[in-house]
């Protein structure tokens, strides 16, 4: 039963670790493919907190010094705050949509400002669209001499602006990168309170030798229990007293 436990946690810690790593490191990729206003950083430590956790988790297991004891305790208490801020923080690219906006704003006249041709042309080659608001707003290829406000539209035939799937690949990113951070929590919490107790107090070493049966140990005669016993200390034969 005990071992039948043990697997069904590890198999749930598994699933939770490899879940929450797979969605932040996709949002990592989308935060950078579409140059997401979304900072690549909070993906990234999405990506690699489940790794960290599981990794202080297995070595608190296997530490016997008590020393380690307080460093332990300290790299725990961080490993409940992170996901927490990382959820937090992921929650502000999702509502309200008013300041999703303004930050898709923001981010899109940086790079028209800037003439960045190549990130503009990346979202509207990926998303299939032109401008931010409109098609004939800020679209790439920029407007100059050679080319009118309608340049993305009749080059490329795209027919819709880019703020609509631009945004939906924001909020999904976001998305994966809150689930991350509560699935990282639960992986947290089940090493901290649900993991059988074993683990965290005892290696693998120790548990073996523990199983193994003892050699029973004899005790050694004294002289007195010899004359107790009515042996000669001297002949070792027994010694009859017929009184």
């Amino acid at each position: 039963m005990i071992l039948h436990t043990s697997f069904l946690y590890g198999a749930v810690l598994i699933l939770l670790i490899l879940i929450s790593t797979i969605l932040a490191a996709i949002a990592w990729t989308r935060s950078i493919g579409f140059s997401l206003p979304l900072s690549p950083s909070i993906p990234a430590l999405g990506t690699f907190l489940p790794l960290f956790t599981l990794g202080v988790a297995i070595l608190r297991a296997r530490t016997r010094q008590s020393r380690y004891e307080p460093l332990f305790h300290a790299l725990s208490q961080l490993l409940t705050l992170f996901p927490g801020v990382l959820g937090t923080l992921a929650m502000t690219y999702l509502l309200p949509s008013e300041i999703l906006n303004c930050r898709l704003e923001t981010q899109w006249q940086r790079f028209f400002h800037n003439k960045d041709a190549g990130a503009i042309r990346q979202i509207q080659d990926q998303l299939r669209c032109c401008g931010l608001r409109s098609i004939h707003d800020r679209a790439w290829p920029f407007k100059d001499a050679s080319h009118g406000d309608d340049a993305c539209e009749v080059r490329f035939g795209y027919d819709r602006a880019c703020l609509g799937p631009w945004t939906e690949r924001e909020q999904s990113a976001a998305m994966m990168v809150f689930v991350a951070a509560v699935f990282t929590l639960m992986v947290k919490l089940f090493f901290e309170y649900g993991y059988p107790s074993w683990t965290r107090q005892q290696s693998w070493t120790e548990r073996t030798e523990q199983s193994r049966p003892r050699a029973l140990e004899s005790t050694p005669y004294t002289d007195n229990d010899q004359l107790e016993r009515g042996e000669n200390t001297e002949t070792g034969e027994g010694v009859w007293n017929d009184s």
